[in-house]
């Protein structure tokens, strides 16, 4: 699997579990942030951020 699409409660935090699904580093992946976190208000309305990361290059 060479893209993954994943959801975190910061862009650094899903970036770091599509890092560690695809066993990468940022140096071998480009990144597009599909949907920025919102904090909501009480909770309501609260959105996680959404990252897509795609594998570059693998140092074997």
């Amino acid at each position: 699997m060479n893209t993954v699409e994943k959801y975190g409660d910061t862009v650094e935090d899903a970036m770091q579990t599509a890092l560690d699904e695809l066993n990468a580093t940022k140096d071998e992946v480009t990144f597009e942030v599909l949907e920025k976190p919102r904090k909501g208000v009480l909770g309501f309305g609260k959105k996680r951020a959404l990252v897509k990361v795609k594998l570059t290059s693998k140092m074997i």
